[in-house]
């Protein structure tokens, strides 16, 4: 199983800090995030790649995290060549540019950069397989005013995800989707498809829509903690918690 983190955006909304360092490498309790990621990893033998997708900007910045970052599990950048937001790929159509450059023919997790998050990797990989289809991490912010801000999934009683909506202005539910899937080789085979169809290139959101219209897709649903790094608000309360969970 390779893993692809989603670097490739240029994270405005966290101008100055963000101007000249990605967001993924934000100090958090003493570690850039994507290194809060990559400790979960340890002892998780399915995973024998690491791939991050960044862009012309920041590929230094990765590649010297990359350099001094302790794991067993090999490291390789792939870099879009775009230098800002206006020619960034988006997420959907970064993905597929690492699956054709890669050349990978396996199952991917995928996971957005700016998430921190409390579930085990052994347990979403054992639920992934224990499936064998397409899994989305979902955790229950338990807020409707808060889940209109979010991708909110509707499940059936053996997690099957049977609807999806994108920032509803009434959620049917408080199970907000996070950036954290698992895709088995022949969703990956999909993205390409969504693509020519001219489908949006952006959020991964709009390709679990599409994929949930064609394929059986499960939520993997977790309680411990989830934060997505979006603005200011959220990284600060992410150092908070985390600095209280595990101090320096």
């Amino acid at each position: 199983m390779k893993v692809i983190f989603l670097c490739g955006g240029y994270a405005t909304r966290l101008w100055p800090l963000t101007k000249n360092k990605p967001k993924a490498l934000l100090d958090i309790a003493g570690k850039p995030i994507l290194s809060h990621i990559v400790e979960k990893m340890k002892h998780v033998y399915e995973i024998d790649e690491i791939v991050v997708s960044t862009n012309k900007k920041f590929e230094h910045d990765f590649h010297a995290w990359a350099n001094t970052t302790n794991t067993k599990i090999p490291i390789s950048i792939i870099t879009e060549p775009t230098m800002n937001e206006e020619e960034k790929f988006g997420a959907i159509a970064g993905i597929n540019y690492v699956i054709e450059k890669k050349r990978i023919d396996d199952d991917c997790m995928i996971i957005a950069g700016d998430n921190m998050f409390g579930f085990y990797m052994k347990d979403f990989i054992k639920f992934f397989q224990s499936k064998n289809e397409p899994v989305v991490a979902a955790f229950d912010i338990k807020d409707l005013a808060k889940a209109r801000l979010y991708g909110i999934l509707s499940i059936d009683t053996k997690s099957k995800i049977i609807a999806f909506e994108e920032k509803p202005t009434k959620p049917a539910s408080t199970l907000a989707s996070t950036c954290c899937y698992i895709f088995p080789k022949k969703t990956i085979k999909l993205l390409q498809k969504y693509i020519l169809e001219g489908n949006p290139k952006d959020a991964p959101g709009n390709f679990l829509k599409w994929l949930i219209a064609k394929d059986a897709v499960y939520a993997f649903v977790f309680d411990q903690y989830w934060f997505d790094i979006g603005d200011f608000g959220s990284l600060e309360e992410s150092r908070k918690f985390m600095s209280q969970l595990d101090p320096i």
